[in-house]
């Protein structure tokens, strides 16, 4: 993309918001830390305003085994995001701005489909509990590996999520193809789907217990070229370009499939919780093969009393529930692992994470996490890399 098109995404969003906020002129609007929103007198039409804004930063302690990770800041991300509903139909138009290109996130129309939701367009799939919490309320300042190599990221596609009556099972199907607003392949195709039950009644917390699993083919791309794919990992965080090793790698020509699964576990009651997911994906192409296997488990406690929010549609963390005037505090651990293994190659990558969140109120929240890596290549029997990191954020969301 050149900088004339990230000139006409930035105007077409601009003027798709005036033109669906236009019908609401004269509605009552309201602000507030859920954003800006507006609603026709009977309810049919609506249309609000959201956004984030998040500035990291990362310092490292490194070893002398490879080139240093350079200290540094990045503003990461700078979303803002158009939805609303005309009717019976839902839409969503969200854009980051962080780069130096605007890339698309959820770009999709929404309808009520039988006992859930359809959704088209540019999605993210409904898969894996990690992946579908936001960024805004994980527990540490990066997303477990799990969701790292196990989801895609946003695909063109269609996703459908239901639930049960008494909110007991949230199930959902996800077909799309590779491509999206920011890459030009368009032949491979993936279908995946998930399975989350809540056991638990309210009052004796919340036990969540789910299994997700897909199938992706990658295809070949606008120069009909089959360009291959890999699996990597950065040891200790977004900035550690120098500690980022390359678990699986298929790039002999052919098609990719791969074949994935994992389990999910949580449970929160009052100001505790603990979560926890497992995977594995196998590859193919044909030719040769390679198996990736990734695992991960958080423990949390909110030390001002709150708890872990969560939504019962979409089978994910949210929010904490009773931010007060005064914040709210939260400590957690975690603990990661990513193993690859194919013909000559063996990696295996561990990190632990300890991580302090302040929410000063419902909007603005600051992280310090602190990030022990550790990297083993299996077959040379040496010690790849051992990193530690201190990363922080700033975070506005509304």
């Amino acid at each position: 993309m050149n900088s004339k098109h990230y000139r006409t995404t930035a105007l077409l969003t601009l003027a798709v918001a005036t033109a669906l906020a236009a019908p609401l002129a004269q509605a009552e609007t309201k602000l507030d830390s859920n954003g800006f929103n507006a609603s026709s007198d009977d309810g049919q039409y609506t249309f609000g305003i959201h956004g984030r804004v998040q500035f990291d930063g990362g310092w490292f302690d490194n070893d002398d085994l490879r080139t240093d990770n350079a200290n540094g800041t990045e503003l990461r991300r700078v979303r803002l995001a158009v939805s609303g509903k005309f009717g019976d139909w839902g839409y969503v138009v969200d854009y980051d701005f962080a780069n130096d290109k605007p890339v698309g996130q959820t770009i999709a129309i929404s309808h009520d489909l039988g006992p859930g939701s359809i959704a088209i367009g540019q999605i993210k799939p409904f898969y894996s509990l990690e992946y579908t919490t936001d960024d805004l309320w994980a527990s540490m300042q990066e997303r477990s590996w799990v969701a790292d190599t196990q989801a895609l990221g946003y695909r063109y596609g269609a996703s459908w999520v239901g639930n049960t009556k008494d909110k007991q099972w949230i199930y959902g199907i996800n077909v799309y193809n590779e491509a999206n607003t920011d890459t030009d392949r368009n032949s491979g195709l993936g279908e995946s789907a998930r399975l989350v039950w809540l056991p638990l009644a309210k009052e004796n917390g919340l036990l969540h217990l789910g299994v997700s699993g897909g199938h992706d083919e990658i295809g070949r791309n606008q120069n009909d070229v089959y360009t291959g794919t890999s699996a990597s990992v950065r040891a200790a965080g977004h900035l550690s370009d120098q500690s980022r090793f390359t678990l699986i790698s298929l790039n002999d020509g052919s098609k990719v499939d791969i074949n994935k699964y994992l389990g999910e576990v949580a449970y929160s009651r009052g100001p505790f919780y603990v979560q926890s997911e497992a995977g594995k994906a196998h590859y193919e192409d044909g030719a040769q093969d390679g198996d990736l296997k990734t695992g991960y488990a958080t423990v949390g406690w909110f030390i001002t009393g709150q708890t872990r929010g969560y939504d019962f549609k979409k089978a994910r963390f949210t929010r904490p529930d009773g931010i007060g005037e005064h914040g709210a505090w939260e400590v957690a651990l975690r603990y990661d692992t990513a193993h690859g293994e194919q013909v000559n190659r063996d990696i295996e990558v561990k990190a632990t994470t300890l991580g302090v969140n302040y929410y000063a109120n419902k909007n603005v929240m600051f992280r310090l996490n602190y990030i022990h890596s550790d990297a083993q290549d299996n077959l040379a029997h040496a010690t790849l890399d051992k990193t530690n990191a201190i990363t922080g954020r700033m975070q506005i969301a509304f």
